[in-house]
């Protein structure tokens, strides 16, 4: 299962033609508010609309500033390169936090087995063995451990000098410890038994508060929501 916009049409192609020569599996493509140009022998698209702009934002930026062990250094980004984020951005927000929309969807549908993976990745030889994965989880997906404990985004988030970046949302949903690891949600394996985390995690994503204020309580989106 795979989600995209118009936008990212083209590097979703480049997916489906990696699982097209490396899995035996089905995909579903779903889009948002835009058709599947591109046909592949084994895919199935889902379109699903929605009332709000999913156009996501990127800044085009020539370089960026990386601070990398103590050293601040400029990174020039490639010709192609698509640009940076802007997670401030509502439109960004609404599309990459449509992920658990399609899990849910998928479900409602009759799958019964599937892996997540984002739009934007291309999958080796050996991506059918995720499954093997399955016997680990029973009632919530899993996902891919993220490459640091915490995340920061503007100097904020550092659990040593203040609060952690998923405190504005915990403090919203009355949770008071953080008990999980960051998690990154480019490759989600999930059943129908998970239906009811994900119901939560779609129901969480269009909540009225996140929605006034998404870089405040879900700035690095789905994930920070998971």
């Amino acid at each position: 299962v795979t989600l995209t916009n118009d936008y990212y049409l083209p590097i979703t192609e480049r997916l489906v033609k990696s699982l097209e020569n490396n899995s035996s599996y089905p995909i579903i493509v779903y889009s948002i508010n835009c058709d599947v140009n591109f046909s592949s022998p084994n895919m199935f698209t889902r379109r699903i609309d929605s009332e709000f702009n999913t156009t996501a934002r990127f800044d085009a930026l020539d370089k960026v500033i990386s601070h990398r062990q103590g050293e601040t250094v400029e990174v020039v980004l490639p010709t192609d390169s698509m640009g940076i984020v802007n997670r401030n951005d509502l439109g960004t927000y609404i599309m990459l936090s449509r992920k658990p929309l399609a899990l849910l969807d998928a479900i409602n549908n009759g799958v019964e087995e599937a892996i997540f993976l984002d739009a934007d990745g291309i999958v080796k030889e050996n991506i059918d063995t995720g499954f093997d994965y399955l016997t680990q989880c029973e009632n919530y997906p899993l996902v891919g451990k993220g490459l640091f404990e915490y995340m920061m985004l503007n100097g904020i988030g550092d659990p040593a000098v203040g609060p952690t970046l998923e405190q504005p949302l915990m403090d919203l949903l009355g949770v008071t410890h953080r008990t999980m690891y960051y998690v990154s949600t480019n490759f989600i394996l999930f059943t129908s038994k998970m239906k009811p985390f994900i119901q939560e995690w779609a129901t969480l994503a269009d909540h009225p508060t996140i929605l006034k204020d998404n870089l405040k309580y879900a700035p690095y989106h789905d994930e920070t929501l998971m």
